[in-house]
């Protein structure tokens, strides 16, 4: 794919959006600048942290809550920034995550799928 924008141009867009009903919906105009040499962060690597909203413990106590958040990052370029760099996996059948359980009822688990 060959991209068509100008490097370091100044592009103007707006959503316009109409579903079945007929509803519309229009965003403000806005801007972005268009930078040839930007990649898109990729997928190498996996954080598990406590869900922000979760007490920090070391620990749970069996059949209690633990949340956690699971981050898809390009490591490369988290390491070369000093921080952490999400990856772009928008509809990527390549991103897995399994739970494994033995012997457990993962039922109530959600977010998975």
């Amino acid at each position: 794919m060959t991209d068509s924008l100008l490097d370091e141009s100044v592009y103007a867009f707006q959503v316009l959006t109409t579903d079945l009903a007929g509803n519309t919906y229009a965003t403000a105009i806005d801007t972005f600048v268009f930078d040839a040499e930007f990649a898109n962060p990729s997928l190498d690597s996996f954080v598990v942290t406590l869900d922000s909203t979760a007490t920090t413990v070391d620990s749970v106590i069996a059949g209690v809550n633990m949340p956690i958040r699971i981050t898809a990052i390009d490591s490369a370029l988290s390491n070369a920034e000093g921080k952490l760099w999400s990856a772009v996996t928008f509809n990527s059948d390549s991103v897995t995550v399994r739970v494994v359980a033995e012997g457990q009822d993962i039922s109530g688990l959600r977010g998975l799928g």
